[in-house]
């Protein structure tokens, strides 16, 4: 017999209760609701997350579940006494005539449209970003190296840091800001509204964590990507280096990440600069994908990934050659895998 039903309630029953409004709960219990972008949370627990005001997850202790659930979690109720309570709150206990009668549920929001991307107006000087990041122990030189990529910069009127994103031909798509005036606590953080995330994972991010994270968790994904980059040392020494490799007309600038063709950027993205740059550090050299998938990702990947380097080589060609199915420079070597000439015939 389902346990559920040998508590004696219907189907009807434990759907009312599962599908109980949970701010609208949680406000009748006392708590203080916080509405933030999508999702409600409580002044009073605050790694709560309330998403479709259906389901509710604990990011500081990884649980969560429906209204069912966050009774016996945080009210200490047993199962039936969680249900009980719901179609009482419903008006809907066990005694009532309408027990089975479906409780109308509202027609869900319409989606929001997504606000537009506006990079906030700048401050005339960078003063207070430069001496608030100083502060925190940032090397003036780096400070200055994002400053004069228009990767920060200080806002007005009221001198935030404002880290900019940017995809692939150099147009910005995200901006955090994050206020220089501290004064002991956690300061102001916050993104700009209409910016887009998954620019990270475009430009070549393997992983993210939203606020609140848990500090363990964070130590073991640290540790995870270094255990699938351990094999990479060769790579990371190639790519980090200063200075350069030119082949024919194509120029790779390993110490600004950077691929120029004629002397114009090519414009990759930062898994397409990777495999470049592996390639070009030993030009004539035939890499087979495996061999190249466990460069750019880590040891284990390469199942998951089994196209990928078929699809990155793809996008290379179309930014490096002036004919991609002719290509000069990122050659494949039939049923091996792929070499970077090592020169060219004038």
């Amino acid at each position: 017999m389902n346990a559920n039903m040998a508590y004696g309630f219907t189907e009807t029953e434990l759907d009312i209760a599962k599908h109980t409004d949970l701010p609208d709960l949680l406000s009748s219990l006392g708590y203080t609701l916080k509405r933030i972008g999508s999702y409600y949370t409580t002044a009073e627990m605050d790694s709560i997350r309330i998403k479709e005001r259906l389901t509710w997850r604990r990011y500081s202790t990884r649980q969560g579940g429906d209204a069912i659930s966050f009774l016996q979690e945080f009210c200490g109720m047993r199962f039936p006494e969680a249900v009980d309570y719901l179609l009482a709150y419903h008006g809907r206990s066990r005694d009532s005539p309408d027990r089975d009668k479906p409780v109308p549920r509202p027609k869900p929001p319409p989606p929001r449209e997504k606000p537009p991307f506006v990079l906030p107006p700048a401050n005339s000087d960078q003063r207070r970003v430069f001496a608030y990041l100083r502060k925190r122990g940032i090397a003036s030189q780096v400070i200055q190296r994002f400053l004069d990529a228009g990767l920060l910069y200080e806002d007005a009127p009221y001198h935030n840091c404002v880290f900019v994103g940017r995809d692939g031909s150099g147009q910005p798509r995200f901006a955090s800001k994050r206020g220089t005036c501290d004064q002991g606590s956690s300061g102001f953080k916050r993104d700009v509204l209409g910016s887009d995330k998954k620019i990270g994972f475009r430009a070549g991010a393997d992983d993210y964590m939203v606020k609140p994270f848990n500090d363990e968790e964070l130590l073991l994904r640290i540790e995870a990507h270094i255990r699938r980059h351990h094999d990479t040392m060769e790579f990371a020494r190639c790519t980090n280096r200063d200075g350069s490799v030119t082949i024919g007309d194509l120029e790779v600038r390993f110490d600004e990440y950077q691929v120029l063709v004629k002397g114009k950027p090519a414009n990759l993205t930062t898994k397409e600069f990777e495999i470049v740059a592996f390639l070009a550090t030993h030009p004539g050299k035939v890499f087979t994908r495996g061999q190249i998938q466990e460069y750019i990702w880590g040891e284990g990947e390469a199942d998951v990934r089994s196209n990928s380097i078929t699809v990155f080589v793809r996008k290379i060609r179309e930014k490096i050659e002036a004919n991609p199915s002719e290509p000069r420079y990122l050659l494949t070597v039939q049923r091996v895998g792929y070499k970077m000439a090592d020169g060219l015939d004038t």
